[in-house]
């Protein structure tokens, strides 16, 4: 596994104007998943528009301000989008099967993601008439057994132009065979995919007062996975948004082993104890994906779409006592150590799709430390309440503990 990322992006807009701080947040996401490091994992953009919008075209998919961002993405001098802008990028090289990912802003009066349903319409852009701007994504995978090749392998179907393109409708096709797995979760309750498929999940929304600024984000990717970790107010409530693999148990055959989780609406509702064993991602087709808690896990048979999804550990926190013994002790930066817990992704729905499907890639609990700890080797990161007695998330990364930078927009990317 190579881990990439950008640390510490520190979101607090001069101009402090509705549709500022969503396109810091996407402004950050593409300026480094269109720089070397992503690059480098084979991670690439395929499309993108930011020339619609009712507040006229933009120039990229750089920062609003102009400013340039570490990697001077595409359009000039690093400048923004318009109120209507999103981008597709493709993760080809991931080891349980390449996926397409889509993130897409909405900012200003007549732009907004709520019902979520996106579309070419710019003029209503998602729906419903609000004066903010809200962030959104989505991902969708293809059998990964697929041997199509050429344009048609992969779920995107709208066109490839980057800076004018246009989505299909829906936004992703089926692929071989007809199977596809879209999150977050929209297909219908029996699991068949052939509802719409244009739905998107928030990752920020300029318009809760939940989300005080300043904050700071963090990007992590690897070949199989995306993670964005906000953390509103610098109080260290995180929201946790990831898409990535899992490796399936002994025995169960999975067309493409994915699954999504996407943070509550309210952060300080999102700590790590509710990660786990006590909320359900997911939803039906219709759902309005607004109110956190969404995502979802491929069906094994993705003929059948998507399903609900959570995340189990082992025996709660006091692992001790429970356990007995430790599964995985990694050394600390300060000489300690910690207990390193797998993440069971189950299938969590009604009738005959429950059960534990497989152990998260990229995706660990721990126990014994205390957040923001990185190891010897900074393989690992640690998120969650201050405690060491806590549950924390733990994911891979590299270089300095968070929070520990300058207050830079771009942070530090490794």
């Amino acid at each position: 596994m190579t881990v990439h990322g950008r640390a510490d992006c520190y979101i607090n807009p001069s101009d402090a104007s509705l549709g500022r701080r969503n396109e810091e947040i996407f402004g950050n996401i593409c300026d480094f998943l269109t720089g070397s490091f992503a690059q480098s994992l084979g991670i690439y953009l395929v499309a993108a528009n930011w020339q619609g919008g009712t507040g006229g075209a933009g120039q990229g998919l750089g920062f609003w301000d102009g400013s340039p961002g570490t990697n001077e993405p595409l359009g000039p001098n690093g400048n923004g989008p318009s109120r209507f802008t999103w981008a597709v990028f493709r993760w080809p090289n991931a080891p349980r099967g390449s996926f397409d990912m889509l993130i897409a802003i909405a900012s200003g009066s007549g732009q907004s993601l709520s019902p979520f349903d996106f579309s070419q319409n710019t003029g209503t852009v998602f729906g419903a008439n609000n004066s903010f701007g809200i962030v959104g994504w989505a991902c969708a995978t293809f059998p990964s057994s697929s041997t199509t090749t050429g344009s048609n392998a992969y779920p995107w179907g709208g066109n490839n132009n980057i800076g004018n393109g246009t989505l299909a409708s829906p936004v992703w096709r089926t692929g071989p065979n007809g199977g596809l797995a879209v999150f977050p979760r929209v297909n219908s309750a029996d699991g068949t995919n052939g509802s719409t498929r244009n739905f998107l999940v928030e990752m920020h929304d300029d318009n809760n007062s939940n989300f005080t600024l300043p904050m700071r984000m963090h990007i992590i990717i690897t070949e199989g996975s995306f993670t964005c970790v906000q953390d509103y107010g610098l109080i260290n409530d995180y929201r946790f948004f990831h898409f990535g693999s899992y490796n399936p148990r002994p025995g169960l055959v999975v067309d493409s082993p994915y699954f999504m989780i996407a943070g509550k609406l309210l952060p300080a509702t999102n700590n790590i104890v509710q990660l786990y064993n006590a909320l359900t991602y997911g939803g039906t087709s219709g759902q309005n994906f607004n109110v956190g808690g969404d995502g979802g896990i491929a069906v094994p048979v993705l003929l059948s779409g998507s399903k609900n999804v959570a995340l189990v550990t082992i025996a709660n926190q006091n692992v001790d006592v429970n356990i007995g013994s430790f599964n995985s002790w990694i050394n600390s930066g300060s000489g300690g150590g910690y207990d390193l817990l797998p993440a069971y992704v189950c299938m969590q729905d009604t009738g005959i799709f429950n059960g534990i499907m497989g152990v998260a890639d990229y995706f660990n609990f721990g126990y014994g430390m205390v957040a923001g700890v990185v190891n010897q080797a900074s393989s690992t990161v640690a998120f969650g309440q201050s405690g060491g007695t806590s549950l924390k998330v733990v994911l891979p990364w590299s270089g300095s503990s968070p929070g520990t930078l300058n207050n830079v927009r771009t942070g530090r990317d490794f």
